[in-house]
């Protein structure tokens, strides 16, 4: 992991042209943005998210039966056991 700086010219550079060809996925965490409005409401805490993700996950035919599989692991544990990257 690396630490940068928002205002760093080159990751603006670097941001522009991630945006640009789709491949930008932010992902903060440490609860910097929590509970900021955003377009749909508030942005949501770290155990929020999980939980949407692994309600995405069960609404997926594949991963309907594996509630109480994923209740036991972490999310990142459960991530590294799929072929989701």
């Amino acid at each position: 992991m690396q630490t940068v700086r928002y205002d760093d010219p080159e990751l603006q550079k670097k941001l522009k042209v991630m945006f640009k060809n789709g491949s930008l996925r932010p992902v903060i965490g440490s609860g910097f943005t929590r509970g900021n409005q955003a377009l749909r409401g508030d942005v949501p805490s770290g155990v929020d998210m999980i939980e949407e993700m692994t309600t995405q996950l069960l609404a997926i035919p594949d991963f309907a039966n594996e509630r109480e599989y994923m209740s036991r692991m972490s999310f990142r544990s459960y991530l590294d056991s799929t072929k989701i990257r």
